[in-house]
């Protein structure tokens, strides 16, 4: 269900008739028509109360306000009696009465009392206050379209009440659009296809990238074949035994005797052989060949040493040989953290004998 605005009865019954003098939104000649509940004047609609809708850039979301007030009449009659005032409320490019702006930018005014025939300026528009005691003039007369509705806009609601479908219509109505999303998509995207092919000027897979294997054009290059013979492949298991067991296609060659090379300072015991040798060997090398496309490049593996149990990097080799057993014998069982402590204490005695 939508918003439903309650009208209230006005507090006073005063009556303020504001004419369109010129306007980039409203005809000129056309009247607004105030009441004892007042109007508020801005870019954007109102649903709790009347307001006229000025929608320019010049024109703050709520600009400026008009609201009654009871003050004391002018002698010779005292009496109370209900006037229009005018307040901006903040807005960035101001309000004019009688081309006198009633405040900086963004800072509210004080009421400024309107009197007939004062003039009003907000952006483009410009209005002319009308206040008669009794009957309006020529200028003020309400026809039957010289009115601008301020009345309040109650917003859509965002959520309703919906009553289901029958089973079968509701059934009926989604498979419907499924399939026509489903053809729009095919139609869509054959479309593509063929101005790609136009656009190419033949077949749009003909310049798709393909994959280039470059270890077989090194191969072909240095005149090396795809795989090596079986005989020049040696597997061992690994440095420290952690190397993976060599597939069924390499198990044949794993007691083959290692082939015997031309060179005069032969590679006698050729490196692991893992998952690294074998991709090395897909590229065209072999065991006791130098790494690098002239093949001059480094043969033996690099030597790799393991540090025993958690011994530190700042431990010199008699503290290894600790964790080895080496100094073991000499002074018991002790943990790392002891062995640590003492040999600290032989180099910083080491030092003092210097």
């Amino acid at each position: 269900m939508g918003l439903q605005v309650i009208e209230h009865a006005p507090e006073s019954d005063a009556t303020l008739t504001l004419v369109v003098i010129r306007s980039k939104l409203l005809q000129p000649g056309s009247i607004v028509l105030v009441d004892g509940k007042g109007l508020t004047i801005g870019r954007e609609s109102s649903e709790f109360d009347r307001r006229l809708v000025l929608n320019e850039l010049s024109v703050s979301r709520v600009h400026c306000s008009l609201r009654t007030r009871r003050e004391p009449t002018p002698p010779p009659k005292q009496r109370l009696a209900d006037y229009f005032f005018v307040t901006d409320v903040g807005s960035t490019h101001g309000t004019t009465l009688n081309n006198v702006r009633l405040s900086e930018a963004k800072k509210a005014s004080q009421p400024q009392m309107l009197k007939h025939g004062d003039v009003l300026a907000i952006g483009s528009t410009v209005l002319k206050a009308h206040i008669h005691p009794e009957w309006p003039c020529t200028d003020c007369r309400v026809t039957s379209n010289n009115v601008v509705s301020t009345e309040p806009r109650p917003k859509k609601a965002t959520a309703s009440v919906k009553t289901d479908p029958p089973p079968s219509q509701d059934s009926t109505n989604n498979s419907g659009n499924a399939t026509d999303k489903t053809a729009l998509e095919k139609t869509r995207r054959a479309e593509l296809r063929r101005l790609k092919r136009e656009a190419l000027g033949g077949d749009a897979s003909a310049d798709k990238p393909k994959y280039i294997d470059r270890a077989a054009l090194r191969r072909q290059m240095h005149g090396l074949s795809a795989e090596p013979p079986a005989a020049e492949i040696g597997y061992d298991t690994g440095i420290g035994g952690n190397s993976p067991a060599p597939s069924r296609a390499h198990q044949s060659s794993y007691n083959t005797p290692r082939r015997a090379y031309d060179d005069p300072t032969p590679y006698e015991d050729p490196p692991v052989m893992g998952v690294g040798g074998r991709m090395l060997q897909k590229m065209g090398w072999t065991a006791g060949q130098g790494l690098g496309a002239a093949g001059d490049g480094r043969v033996e593996p690099v030597a790799v040493t393991m540090r025993q149990n958690r011994v530190g990097l700042g431990m010199d080799h008699g503290a290894s040989e600790t964790m080895k057993g080496g100094d073991r014998h000499q002074h018991g069982k002790e943990t790392l953290k002891q062995a640590t402590m003492r040999k600290a204490r032989e180099r910083f005695l080491a030092m003092n004998d210097e």
